[in-house]
């Protein structure tokens, strides 16, 4: 900025767009737009997100489900797969009958 444009703004004389005009570059890159991909499928959960998805608490969990299913352990760390959810849960439910 020139001490003239300056001396100008400072009286008033000049808007904050003529101040600082806006300049862009005619040739600016438009970055490309990455394909649209689905999140990865879960194949473990925490045992407070089993929970959840079985539609239970967590002390329901641990009482009734984790017994009967084998679960990863890390440390600690648990993990349990859905694999064994959806085995647990299939076993369990009951055929009703009309």
């Amino acid at each position: 900025m020139t001490a003239d444009v300056a001396y100008r703004y400072m009286l008033g004389l000049l808007g904050p767009e003529e101040r600082f005009p806006v300049v862009s570059s005619p040739e600016s890159p438009t970055p490309k737009a990455k394909p649209q991909t689905a999140p990865p499928k879960r194949v473990a959960l925490a045992r407070e997100e089993a929970a959840a998805v079985l539609g239970m608490s967590l002390d329901s969990f641990e009482r009734y489900v984790q017994p009967d299913i084998a679960m990863i352990r890390r440390g600690r760390m648990r993990l349990v797969p859905v694999a064994e959810l959806t085995r647990w849960a299939n076993e369990m439910a009951e055929k009703t009958i009309r």
